[in-house]
C-alpha cells in the first residue's frame, strides 16, 4: 500500500497542495507530506498533521484507488478522519485523479489493480 502511494503519486494532480498527514492502519503509522509537487512517506507518526486518516489497509486502498468514496467509508465506520477533513479529501483526490489517469477508459478498477500488480487475467 505505501509503495503504491509512491508509485502512483501524480505531481500535477497535487499542484497547490501543501499538507502533512498521518495514516494509521491497524498498528502501523505513516507520515505523508505533500509539498511542491513532491511526496514524502516515512514510517511513524506525523507531528502536527493537517489530517489523520484511521482505517484498515483494505478500506484505505478502496478509498484511494477502488472507487469507495471518503464519505461512504466514514459513514460505514471503516475510516475516521482527525483534523482537517478538507485536507484529507484533497489527499484522496490526488490519488483518485492519478488512478483515473493510469487506467484505460474501458478498464474496471479490478482490472487496473491487477494490471498494476503484474498479474494476468488467468492468475
Amino acid at each position: 500500500m505505501i509503495l503504491s502511494l509512491r508509485g502512483l503519486f501524480d505531481a500535477d494532480a497535487s499542484r497547490g497542495l501543501r499538507a502533512r498527514y498521518e495514516l494509521r492502519m491497524d498498528e502501523d503509522r505513516f507520515r505523508v507530506e505533500v509539498a511542491g509537487g513532491a511526496l514524502e512517506v516515512a514510517r511513524g507518526g506525523a507531528d502536527e498533521a493537517d489530517a489523520t486518516l484511521v482505517s484498515d489497509p483494505d478500506t484505505l486502498n478502496a478509498v484511494l484507488w477502488g472507487g469507495l468514496s471518503l464519505t461512504e467509508a466514514q459513514r460505514s465506520g471503516r475510516l475516521t478522519i482527525e483534523g482537517d477533513r478538507a485536507a484529507a479529501k484533497r489527499l484522496v483526490e490526488v490519488f483518485q485523479q492519478s488512478s483515473r489517469r493510469s487506467r484505460s477508459p474501458n478498464e474496471s478498477d479490478h482490472e487496473s489493480r491487477r494490471r498494476g500488480s503484474g498479474l494476468t487475467a488467468s492468475e
